[in-house]
């Protein structure tokens, strides 16, 4: 038993090595998002509206930039890198993201008993979608990790730390901001005001963008 342990373990660490080495050695095949919104960052940055440069030609197609100028901010660091550079490193930082969700999941969220069975689940459920999502270099790996941070803090009853963490969520894709209705889940007399009040730090940063 324990030999197959370590087998499994071999194998995981080679699939994911493997994967990695693949994506970062075929920079014309994978991380469109990223060479998308990589490029929608510098137009801003130099000036331009991203929203109004009509569509993108990432990869002989062609994307709309939909992401708010947030989010344009934080692609907008790795534009102090070449392409070349700064799609190796924002590979990196999405594999740097996966491990923290996952230790996250195994020390904060879940049962830290179930072993290595967790782990390979957490790299090929869903019909591998976290590899699909490496490949295409979508920001979601982030949102993720703060939709879990958010979660954490709401079943220790720190409301506060779980709106900020939405709230920065919600910056990438606005779907994560519906989480903030779990305010009404626990019997608190005060849960509709403080409902409407979770809301104002979203409001406001998004009334501040544009």
């Amino acid at each position: 038993m324990r030999y197959a342990k370590y087998f499994l373990i071999i194998l995981i660490t080679v699939y994911c090595v493997s994967a990695v080495l693949e994506i970062a050695s075929k920079r014309e095949s994978f991380q469109w998002d990223f060479q998308l919104y990589y490029t929608a960052a510098k137009d801003m940055l130099s000036g331009n509206n991203p929203y109004s440069q009509g569509l993108y030609v990432v990869r002989g197609n062609y994307f709309p930039c939909c992401y708010p100028p947030f989010a344009l901010y934080f692609f907008g660091m790795f534009t102090a890198f070449d392409y070349n550079t700064a799609y190796v490193i924002f590979l990196l930082f999405q594999v740097a993201i996966i491990t923290s969700i996952v230790l996250l999941w195994r020390s904060k969220i879940f049962d830290k008993k179930s072993g290595l069975i967790f782990y390979i689940l957490s790299i090929l459920a869903f019909n591998g979608t976290a590899y699909l999502t490496l490949r295409a270099g979508n920001i979601c790996f982030l949102e993720q990790l703060l939709i879990w941070i958010a979660f954490y803090y709401f079943i220790n009853k720190k409301y506060n730390y779980f709106v900020f963490a939405i709230t920065l969520a919600a910056q990438f894709k606005l779907v994560p901001i519906m989480f903030l209705f779990l305010i009404l889940v626990p019997e608190n007399k005060n849960k509709f005001r403080r409902l409407l009040l979770s809301f104002v730090p979203f409001g406001a940063i998004m009334l501040a963008q544009y």
